[in-house]
């Protein structure tokens, strides 16, 4: 999971979407925003996958770190 989560793979994720939006479809970029609250364009502008939702998300545990 750490892997998942590394603050390389959110920027290079961030990279790939700001510059090519057609790499997803709707509505996996709705799950996205729903979920990481990001990865997806609102009003024009990019909003970026944040390193913290990503860990958030996908932490195992009910809180502990």
């Amino acid at each position: 999971m750490e892997r998942l989560s590394s603050l390389d793979l959110t920027d290079t994720l961030n990279r790939m979407l700001e510059n090519n939006s057609s790499l997803l479809s709707d509505a996996t970029t709705t799950a996205l925003m729903k979920i990481f609250e990001g990865g997806r364009f609102v009003e024009g502008a990019y909003r970026p996958l944040r390193n913290d939702k990503i860990k958030h998300a996908l932490r195992l545990t009910d809180g502990e770190d």
